[in-house]
């Protein structure tokens, strides 16, 4: 073997000329073939000469840093270089397989290498035995034990200490207008609460799954909706749970009102948590809540098809939404059984599904293949279901992470809310204006959706078995924590407002819809922090929702679109945190009134027949969302500007925005206490937040009015210069109004 390896380095020492000679030639030829296809302007030569001799002079630089790179390491101790080198590798592929990005990976992994061992050679140093060292090395061996102790005693302070986002104290939280003429929909109810779970009575990991069940169900054969599992995968989560995905359990824990009923059925299912650490137990808090106020909710166990130190299963949002249907096929034949505790204690003409995270697409994906005959991608699996679902609700939910035949989940008479907390740093984006936006309401029916942006929320504390750290490992300890709502406010944030949604919803109870349109009427029910909210209901016809390309049309047939001195005109996506296309439409307005002696407008004429076609009275309500735009880094006042309605005798209303609340700025969020990670996560710190206004007919107080409605005007008369995204707008009724 020695002589194998002598020859070895002989040969290489006379073949490395040649060697070094191919590996140059090779990339400047690349370099050549690449300059041909450039097309500078200066002609092929030209641009050949340029590139080859820019290549040479970067294969210099690198050759000679490797060079001296080489020098270094060959002067230090053997095992040192190895163990310095090793160690930078391997955390290098951690921070890979953590998807902590290339940049965020190389420096932590440098800084965390080089640091310690820097400490290990002071300490090194400062023990050697006396007289191995001079007085002054010994002494230069001690302030360099003390300066890098001193360091890094700094830096793990500043890691642990708790850390605070720098915008929160410049957000100024909703201010508190008239209470809801309704009870606090976060209080406990009349009702005594109950208990139980039920499943398959096997569960080798959860014993209130095994022996502890009321009722026993029959697992479900979903091979054919999940890709075929294989291999350590497969192996690791068989293993692990003792079954497959031909039989997954159908496991649940209730709580249920004690009576007669029959009571609202309630389903809530959890997100993409460790499957290690059970999530369904995390929904308590509403289960006791919304049971004591006479609904029955159920807490879907889906921990076996969540995230393993194994590996994400991946593509299973088919499985989450179909296994929550299956739930309420169980409950619809406890409920048609005599003898059953549950005999017609269930009212299935009023449903609700609610979920967090994946949870909350796979409810509208379960809404969507519950008017189906069969699954969109395999027809073999028989659906039918036709449950009568009312609701849904969503926590922070992703979106398109699974699509109905190639398009996302249509959600489509049913209300549906959506809650989201600037502080999401899990997914990062409100991705719940997509299915939001989506939401449609054709059958006639008094349906509404509302979206509410929770400033300082964040992702996991809407289930307590989670946490507040959305970061997550290894950098859970950056995450700015302190600015965060406590777990207890977050909860109470949901509990008010999707207590209120399901009262409103499932019970008509409509004293509740004011309360998603305007959150000042409940800010005295909720904890003190900035809430905007979006909010439409079926009577809600538009006038223009800027989907299309025509600037200087409107969605509504007939309508003009004009505008004087404006600085920004166009129709497009809003603004993504992560800088990717957000799929939420609207027209992106700016102006700059300053030293120009002019005032910018934006006006829509309409049609002649627009008030006798919308049935436009008194007790109509013109409607519109709108966000600040603004991306200025300084503190920003709200933004205010006068809302125009001309009738067609040519009498002109005029109200202000703040008559109703002047326009809040964009919020600003920082999400860890290192900006590295803050710019490599998160990309921006800004995102648009719809607010929505109703603007009553009756504050439009003008001689004659309404004769009729001939155009809506935007004067931006009252802020010298801004910009904003404008939504959807158009005319609302209030509810009853037709009846």
């Amino acid at each position: 073997m020695a002589r194998l390896w002598s020859h070895a380095v002989f040969l290489a020492r006379l073949a490395w000329p040649g060697a070094a000679l191919g590996a140059a030639l090779i990339t400047l030829l690349f370099a050549a073939t690449l300059a041909v296809s450039l097309r500078s302007g200066l002609g092929t030569f030209a641009d050949v000469v340029i590139l080859v001799v820019l290549t040479v002079l970067a294969l210099a630089l690198l050759g000679l840093a490797v060079m001296i790179a080489r020098l270094v390491l060959l002067a230090w101790p053997g095992l040192f270089v190895g163990a310095l080198v090793a160690s930078f590798v391997f955390l290098l592929i951690v921070f890979a397989a953590l998807d902590a990005g290339g940049r965020v990976g190389l420096v932590v992994s440098a800084a965390m290498v080089l640091l310690c061992a820097a400490l290990g050679g002071a300490v090194a140093l400062v023990t050697r035995r006396p007289g191995e060292l001079s007085r002054g090395r010994r002494v230069a061996s001690w302030a360099l034990f003390i300066v890098i102790d001193a360091l890094c005693i700094a830096i793990a302070a500043w890691v642990w200490s708790p850390g605070v986002d720098p915008y929160v104290a410049r957000q100024p939280p909703t201010p508190v207008s008239e209470t809801l003429r309704a009870e606090d929909p976060s209080q406990p109810g009349r009702y005594e609460v109950r208990t139980l779970t039920y499943g398959s009575g096997t569960d080798r990991r959860r014993p209130e799954y095994a022996g502890g069940v009321t009722f026993r169900t029959t697992p479900l054969d979903a091979s054919r909706l999940l890709r075929p599992l294989g291999g350590f995968k497969a192996a690791v989560r068989r293993w692990y749970w003792g079954f497959g995905v031909e039989a997954l359990p159908l496991n649940a824990r209730v709580w249920h009102p004690v009576g007669d009923g029959p009571f609202p059925l309630v389903l809530v299912v959890h997100g993409n948590h460790r499957m290690e650490d059970a999530s369904d137990a995390g929904y308590a808090y509403l289960g006791e809540l919304l049971a004591s106020r006479g609904f029955i909710l159920v807490s879907i166990d889906q921990n076996f098809l969540n995230r393993s130190w194994s590996g994400d299963l991946g593509g299973e949002m088919n499985v989450r939404a179909y296994l929550l249907l299956q739930h309420l096929a169980a409950w619809r034949t406890w409920n048609d059984t005599p003898g059953h505790p549950f005999h017609r204690r269930v009212d299935l003409e009023r449903i609700a599904l609610m979920g967090q995270s994946r949870g909350g697409e796979a409810v509208a994906l379960a809404a969507a293949f519950n008017r189906l005959p069969c699954l969109p991608s395999d027809c073999a699996v028989r659906l039918d279901f036709r449950f009568s679902i009312q609701a849904l609700v969503a926590m922070a939910p992703i979106d398109d992470a699974d699509q109905v035949a190639s398009q996302p989940a249509p959600i489509e008479n049913v209300s549906y809310l959506v809650l989201h907390g600037s502080h999401d740093g899990d997914v990062e984006s409100f991705e719940g204006l997509r299915p939001f936006t989506r939401a449609k309401f054709t059958d006639g029916r008094d349906r509404f959706k509302a979206a509410v942006y929770v400033y300082r929320a964040n992702h996991g504390q809407f289930n307590t078995r989670w946490t507040g750290d959305d970061v997550g490992v290894p950098f859970e300890r950056f995450g700015l924590r302190a600015s965060l709502l406590s777990d207890a406010e977050q909860r109470r944030v949901a509990q008010v407002f999707i207590g209120g949604f399901l009262e409103a919803a499932l019970r008509d109870r409509r004293e509740y819809r004011p309360m998603f349109s305007d959150a000042r009427t409940v800010a005295a029910w909720l904890p003190r922090t900035t809430y905007f909210t979006q909010f439409e209901d079926a009577s809600f016809k538009a006038v223009d929702d800027f989907t299309g390309i025509d600037l200087a049309r409107g969605t509504l047939a007939g309508s003009v679109v004009t505008a004087e001195h404006l600085t920004v005109w166009r129709h497009g996506d809003v603004k993504s945190r992560l800088d990717q296309p957000s799929r939420v439409r609207a027209v992106h307005l700016g102006w700059n009134n300053q030293g120009t002696g002019s005032t910018a407008r934006y006006r829509i004429t309409l049609p002649e027949t627009t008030a006798a076609d919308f049935r436009l009275d008194t007790g109509s309500r013109l409607v519109f969302t709108v966000a600040d735009t603004r991306e200025d880094a300084g503190p920003l006042a709200p933004l205010d500007f006068t809302v125009e309605i001309e009738a067609t005798d040519g009498a002109v209303a005029r109200v202000p925005l703040s008559r109703i609340a002047p326009l809040p700025p964009m919020p600003r969020v920082r999400f860890t206490k290192w900006r590295l990670l803050d710019r490599a996560f998160y990309r921006q710190e800004t995102e648009p937040a719809f607010q929505t206004y109703e603007l009553p007919f009756r504050l439009f107080a003008a001689p004659g009015w309404p004769t009729g409605v001939s155009e809506i005007r935007l004067v931006f008369d009252r802020t010298p210069a801004g910009a904003i995204a404008l939504g959807a707008i158009g005319f609302s009724r209030p509810p009853g109004a037709d009846e």
